[in-house]
């Protein structure tokens, strides 16, 4: 996996909670959203 992904993994994993719990903003959600719409692992 490339490093960016990896990057990108982590960042999921600690907004994960807080998304769960719907203390991010608007744009931070999204991208919670888009990431685990688009990748398998997730």
């Amino acid at each position: 996996m490339a490093f960016w992904m990896r990057d990108k993994h982590k960042q999921i994993k600690e907004n994960l909670s807080a998304y769960l719990d719907g203390r991010l903003d608007p744009k931070q959600a999204a991208e919670v959203e888009a990431h685990l719409a688009s990748c398998a692992e997730c």
